[in-house]
């Protein structure tokens, strides 16, 4: 009898440590609450008209409760819109995100192995927007959020038995992981890298205002602007029991993608560089300026395995397209196929010094490329090259 008493103490203790957590008074043990989510991008311009345009991402989202603090997020009926445009986004709704909350506030996530990074960036801004504790009190808080662990000033406007209305003010760019995503710029530009921190200098600061039922204690709306504009609406919750799997942990910030097509094809790429090529024989040289940041931008979408299988066909097309094209490229991918093209010249070659003694004080050169090109030709300009490329 004593061992059956322990046992049952045992169970029940876990319950009542998560119970010191907000959120277990906001999202209930074996509820389902199901939300709809809208986030939205607008595109204008200071001083013109009031029109504005810009990516919209509808879904539905259902969040279940199995465990007090632990929760599995999906998400249905996704749509992508922009401007006249509108499609179905089935890959968002392929798989459910478990995740639960430590009594400290940290998140952590459980997503599929097939899970992408960026879709699963998507939904950590949701859980994001979404994981909002009932507040009794203003002031400042510290809280776990897309950009990591965030700085936040809570102001309640109204109050019943809890806060009805609150309103989060944090500025992003004090945030622990507010890294601004970068593109890739042309190496040869005369001034790089102002892009980086252009998203920390237009705005930075997130405002957030959430509207909690007195009596349930749901989060019914919450709407949050950034440089997007999320929703929630609150459209029904009712009692499930699911069980999670914890495994493949991640936590809730953002993390790096590589902006690369989906469809990895060289076909396209080809077709540009062709149609530049034939510019040429025709009166149509206003065109050549468009054309070639389009054969850029194309290049910058493959992966290394597809342009390196292209690269010999786009010096069938046009060897001095193909050279100018992947010196303004700017990424690693590029970078890669400029050392194998020169990887096919005679070892004795000048050229190859130059460009490699170059390529040693760019940013993202591929190491393993500059070990591959110091065996082909072991010379005093390459050997600099890669021991600076290392130290980098």
């Amino acid at each position: 009898m004593g061992g059956t008493e322990l046992s049952l103490l045992l169970l029940l203790i876990p319950p009542l440590v998560h119970l010191r957590s907000p959120l277990a008074n906001t999202f209930k043990t074996f509820k389902k609450y199901e939300y709809e989510y809208t986030a939205e991008t607008e595109n204008g311009v200071t001083g013109t008209t009031g029109l504005t345009n810009g990516p919209k991402l509808s879904c539905k989202v259902v969040v279940e409760v199995p465990q007090t603090c632990r929760f599995i997020l999906s998400t249905s009926q996704c749509q992508l819109s922009e401007t006249f445009l509108m499609e179905a986004y089935p890959i968002l709704s392929r798989n459910s995100l478990k995740f639960m909350v430590q009594d400290d506030g940290e998140v952590k996530l459980f997503p599929e192995t097939d899970e992408t990074p960026t879709i699963l960036n998507v939904k950590r801004g949701i859980i994001s927007a979404l994981l909002v504790p009932v507040m009794e009190e203003e002031g400042s808080k510290y809280m776990e959020t897309l950009h990591g662990l965030c700085k936040t000033d809570v102001t309640v406007s109204s109050r019943g038995n809890i806060a009805n209305n609150v309103t989060f003010i944090r500025d992003l760019s004090k945030c622990d992981h507010f890294n601004p995503m970068k593109d890739f710029t042309s190496p040869l530009a005369l001034m790089s890298g102002l892009d980086f921190p252009l998203s920390q200098l237009i705005r930075s600061t997130q405002t957030c205002s959430y509207q909690f039922d007195d009596k349930t204690q749901h989060m019914t709306t919450g709407t949050c602007w950034e440089k997007v504009t999320q929703c929630f609406v609150l459209m029904v919750s009712r009692f499930l029991y699911i069980c999670a799997d914890e495994a493949n942990m991640k936590d809730l910030h953002m993390e790096a993608t590589a902006d690369k097509a989906p469809t990895q094809t060289k076909d396209t790429m080809l077709a540009s560089m062709r149609e530049l090529n034939a510019l040429s024989q025709t009166d149509d040289g206003e065109r050549r300026a468009g054309l070639f940041h389009k054969l850029v931008s194309e290049i910058r979408q493959l992966r290394n395995e597809t342009l390196s299988h292209a690269v010999t066909e786009m010096l069938e097309v046009s060897s001095l397209l193909t050279w100018q094209a992947l010196a303004q490229c700017g990424t690693p991918e590029c970078t890669s196929a400029i050392l194998k093209i020169l990887r096919t010249f005679d070892r004795s070659s000048l050229e190859i010094d130059a460009v490699v003694y170059s390529m040693g004080f760019l940013p993202n050169v591929n190491i393993q490329d500059m070990l591959t090109m110091a065996q082909y030709k072991q010379s005093k300009a390459i050997m600099y090259s890669l021991s600076n490329s290392i130290r980098r």
